[in-house]
């Protein structure tokens, strides 16, 4: 039996996608071995109790496998890695392209790009590779890395469809958006492209007169790239747009279940969790075709092409709105494929997974 199936992450922060999934496979580790989560950074107070710092990682003696979350890259994390003994396994979720960030934040964009070196510094040492999807394969095996099991471990659809109803805010919400509002769930990032679904309600709004407002829920990680948000905003006034910032589980299930429509216009995904989410309420998904969204989503929302305009963008919500049959198509095909998800995103798999290559 091992000694101990430890996990890294570079940063963890409460409703993190990663930190979520860490979590998830640390509570399936523990049923066989010694589980624990390190980071470089911890951002939320909430998580203190449930993850430790990198500093403490206990010596590779004391261990049997180090499962290592690939997102981005840096330095020191890199070099720990490498100067350690015990086996290595990858669970790998992709890299945004750096160029995006040069304009925005170089220094976020020389992680991303490091993040590709990398993978080849540390293959050899990696016994076991993961992937939350088959659009992220591509990448690992152009860094050489071949037998990938895909495994989209993210998908915790169960966090939110179990909140209870805040009523006081579901109230609100009716009371203060009469025509509906349509959601957007992402972190405010210049690969989101947050101002693409602000034009894609103006331009619906301004076309059709849907009176609709558009609610964003997600912190923001850029502030230069926040700021520009802030001011398109003020230029497109139809757009009728918020920006709420970090939500709570509670409140993002009540937005949920409110809305209208959901709306993403992200250039790259290496998963896409949110428009899972949306579909678990019965909220219909409009989608840029970008990264690994087509196969996330499939037939189940309206997919666009990966070059989609605001213009397209506002014509598909306008469908989702307006169109009675287009909506239960699309509802009944979301509940589908959310189950279909759900099975394939077991974290006991993964955790049997890992333990597999201790014995």
């Amino acid at each position: 039996m091992a000694k101990a199936i430890h996990q890294l992450v570079i940063g963890a922060s409460e409703g993190d996608a990663i930190t979520s999934m860490a979590l998830k496979i640390r509570d399936s580790l523990r049923e066989y071995v010694e589980s624990e989560i390190y980071a470089r950074w911890v951002f939320s107070e909430s998580l203190e109790d449930d993850v430790r710092l990198l500093d403490d990682l206990p010596p590779s003696r004391a261990m049997s496998l180090l499962v290592y979350h690939s997102s981005y890259g840096l330095p020191m994390v890199t070099n720990i890695l490498v100067n350690r003994s015990e086996p290595l396994a990858l669970v790998f979720h992709n890299f945004t392209p750096w160029q995006t960030y040069l304009r925005w934040n170089p220094e976020f964009a020389l992680g991303l790009e490091w993040g590709h070196k990398e993978l080849r510094m540390i293959k050899d040492q990696v016994v076991k590779t993961i992937s939350d999807s088959t659009y992220s394969v591509a990448e690992l095996e152009a860094a050489g890395y071949d037998n990938v099991e895909v495994l989209p471990m993210g998908v915790d659809l169960e966090r939110l469809t179990s909140e209870p109803v805040d009523s006081a805010r579901a109230r609100n919400l009716a009371e203060s958006y009469p025509s509906g509002y349509v959601l957007a769930v992402s972190q405010i990032l210049h690969h989101k492209r947050i101002e693409q679904v602000i034009e894609s309600v103006h331009l619906c709004n301004t076309i059709h007169d849907t009176n609709l407002t558009l609610l964003i829920a997600g912190v923001s990680r850029q502030p230069a790239y926040l700021q520009a948000v802030q001011n398109h905003l003020e230029s497109l006034p139809n757009a009728r747009a918020q920006l709420l910032g970090s939500v709570s589980q509670r409140e993002l299930a009540t937005l949920y279940r409110g809305a209208r429509a959901f709306i993403s216009m992200s250039d790259h995904e290496g998963l896409g969790i949110p428009p899972l989410e949306a579909m678990a309420f019965g909220v219909p998904v409009v989608a840029k075709g970008a990264g690994a969204i087509p196969e996330t989503v499939g037939n189940a929302g309206l997919v666009l092409p990966s070059d989609a305009s605001p213009a397209l963008a506002a014509e598909a919500l306008y469908e989702v709105i307006s169109s009675e049959p287009t909506r239960e198509k699309l509802i009944a095909a979301g509940l589908a494929r959310v189950a279909q998800m759900q099975d394939l995103s077991s974290h006991e798999r993964a955790a049997e997974a890992l333990i597999g290559v201790c014995r």
